[in-house]
């Protein structure tokens, strides 16, 4: 049998061990943190910095107090998400959801992450001077005429 000596030497090893291990454990959930905030920001910035091949364009001339005519949505690699939201409340003529364009996004073949969709969409349209706030999380376009403008 070891002597009491010995086990007191032991468990102070151990002890020492515990208390180096629980500090490499904060330092791994620090990092864990840390990478998820970093993905999110690098997620948002990709969203809004993606440059437009073309700026979305009428096909007709629309009446200057109403909205433009109904556009097809183009594929995600042609344009910026704050365009694509625009084309969306084109298409719709209504005011909507930041939820519910990126979900109208997403079908639309857009690669939004199921995460941050709806924060990538928010922070895009709510930069941008073409979308009016109306409601908590629902947007309409600046160019509408008042009556658009209600939430149903």
């Amino acid at each position: 049998m070891k002597s009491q000596a010995a086990i007191e030497r032991s468990l102070e090893a151990a002890r020492r061990e515990l208390d180096e291990i629980e500090i490499k454990l904060k330092a791994v959930e620090h990092f864990r943190e840390r990478k998820q905030i970093l993905m999110s920001f690098v997620s948002a910035g990709e969203a809004l910095l993606i440059p437009a091949k073309k700026k979305p364009v009428a096909t007709t001339n629309a009446p200057a107090s109403g909205p433009t005519p109904q556009m097809a949505l183009p594929a995600a690699t042609n344009t910026r998400v704050v365009d694509g939201a625009w084309r969306v409340l084109l298409e719709r003529k209504m005011p909507m959801l930041v939820s519910a364009i990126a979900q109208e996004l997403k079908r639309h073949g857009w690669k939004l992450s199921e995460k941050w969709a709806t924060e990538v969409v928010r922070a895009a349209v709510s930069r941008d001077e073409r979308f009016e706030k109306i409601g908590p999380g629902v947007f309409a376009l600046t160019e509408w005429p008042e009556h658009m403008k209600k939430v149903s």
